[in-house]
């Protein structure tokens, strides 16, 4: 599956996998990883909770927008977006351009397992102002149908990460 010329982008809600799928995918593809958060971190020389904490989300979106900018004009790669991403209209023009996208779709009781089973709670500030569980209802409806509508393939992120790299790599093959 090497020597792909297009990108591939994962999408999908905080605690999806997609950091820890991309950088397998990538492997198993032969192509290079790119963590956007990471980047965004890189170029502002601050973790993303403290841009969000000092900052504000707007000053991250835009950080975020740029630097997403940057990682596209760099060629086909494996990108782990953060969670909120693909909400920007231009961020999913961005995204489009680079390659496939493929949503990590994980169900709410999921990501609350998840949630609760994360060690780093606080490198993931709140972006709403309610409980992190209700946070996670919310985030869910909100995004789902638009992320569901923008990917190219709807990708099944629960279960092993071996079993939704392999499914990533189908949902390539299929398109």
């Amino acid at each position: 599956m090497g020597d792909r010329t297009t990108g591939v982008v994962l999408i999908g809600l905080r605690r999806a996998g997609k950091t820890t799928v991309g950088r397998q995918l990538a492997e198993g593809l032969g192509m290079p990883f790119a963590d956007l958060d990471d980047a965004i971190a890189d170029r502002a020389g601050n973790s993303v909770a403290e841009i969000i904490l000092k900052e504000g989300e707007t000053a991250f979106r835009k950080a975020e927008s740029d630097a997403l900018a940057l990682l596209v004009s760099r060629g086909p790669v494996v990108l782990a977006c953060g969670g909120g991403t693909p909400m920007g209209e231009g961020n999913r023009a961005l995204l489009a351009g680079l390659g496939q996208v493929l949503y990590l779709r994980i169900g709410v009781p999921e990501l609350l397992r998840r949630l609760h089973d994360d060690a780093d709670v606080s490198s993931r500030p709140p972006l709403l102002d309610c409980a992190p569980e209700q946070e996670v209802r919310e985030m869910w409806e909100a995004r789902d149908p638009l992320f569901t509508q923008f990917a190219s393939q709807v990708v099944d992120g629960e279960g092993a990460v071996p079993t939704v790299v392999a499914r990533c790599q189908d949902a390539l093959r299929a398109v």
